[in-house]
């Protein structure tokens, strides 16, 4: 149960965000007494001044975790967040086990770690915020991506805040390697030969336009029914919805299950499903199970959802 309650905070990260927009901008802050090697701003507009690149670096997400890892020596990194350690959401299990402290949004213990620098979301609590900056803490606040454009421009972003502009454009330009095998493998699909996808959940339906799920499927050439709707980037619409769509594919998840369940089952499931066995992606035996850890993720990892995507959507184009 606690996994679904992360899942759905997750994917409701966008309109959190809109809200936290709302609050107070902090009062200047990281005033320095010698040189400024360099300064930055953030998404709410606080400027941070730097005498040397930050070598205690707190992350509070585990898409800054994902971003920081690629960006930093892991001995730069203060604590990543507990979701780091989760290999059903992480994609970086393997270096977050070499980084000993892992962190909730706890004011206090992000303070007794003596961090020079904390990388938020925009989504996460002001008044966390706030305790931090009173305290003196040096924190950025990135804005929180809704395409894999603003995904690749919060990593050139804090590639900037750690002083690592260089392995910024790196992972950048990895991700643009990638996507740009998955479109050459894909080809130009004609819009009226792209198959529909919709992605089904414990909680229901959601990925409407706006969302990182419908730039996925924009990427992997597939038409997303939520749109023509005027599906909201995260609302939760009910199994109904899929009948009424009738998608030719139905994308399941792997991570957000409790203890009782396992993907497999969930699969069988749906597609034993006799409220289902009209839709398309049933009929067609067309019901897939995608890594919540690529499909979730909003750092570079996102890219394999799209090839993830792209390969079950259309797998003749992967044979050569």
């Amino acid at each position: 149960m606690q996994r679904k309650l992360i899942v759905t905070f997750i994917i409701m990260l966008a309109m959190v965000a809109m809200l936290a927009g709302c609050g107070p901008k902090a009062p200047a802050q990281n005033k320095m007494n010698g040189p400024i090697l360099y300064s930055v701003t953030d998404s709410r507009g606080q400027v941070l001044n730097f005498q040397r690149k930050p070598q205690r670096i707190v992350s509070m997400g585990i898409a800054a975790d994902e971003m920081l890892v690629a960006l930093v020596p892991l001995e730069r990194i203060a604590a990543l967040s507990f979701l780091s350690d989760d290999a059903g959401i992480s994609n970086i299990t393997a270096q977050a086990a070499k980084v000993k402290t892992k962190i909730r949004a706890n004011a206090e213990t992000i303070i007794g770690l003596q961090p020079d620098l904390v990388l938020m979301a925009d989504w996460q609590a002001v008044e966390l915020l706030q305790i931090l900056r009173d305290a003196k803490i040096p924190v950025y606040v990135y804005k929180t991506p809704r395409t894999i454009d603003e995904v690749k421009t919060v990593i050139l972003e804090l590639a900037q805040v750690v002083g690592e502009k260089q392995n910024g454009e790196k992972v950048v330009a990895e991700m643009n390697r990638s996507l740009n095998k998955v479109a050459d493998c894909l080809g130009t699909i004609p819009e009226q030969e792209k198959l529909s996808a919709i992605r089904y959940t414990f909680e229901g339906v959601s990925g409407g336009e706006g969302s990182l799920f419908n730039d996925i499927f924009r990427y992997a050439q597939v038409t997303n029914p939520l749109v023509k709707i005027g599906a909201a980037p995260h609302n939760i619409l009910p199994k109904e919805k899929i009948v009424e769509l009738d998608p030719d594919v139905l994308i399941l998840p792997q991570w957000e299950l409790d203890i009782n369940s396992n993907a497999a089952a969930f699969r069988k499931q749906v597609s034993e499903d006799p409220s289902l066995k009209s839709v398309s992606a049933v009929r067609n035996g067309r019901v897939f199970i995608i890594p919540d850890k690529h499909f979730l993720t909003s750092s570079q990892w996102i890219v394999l959802g799209v090839e993830d995507v792209a390969r079950a959507v259309y797998p003749s184009k992967f044979k050569q």
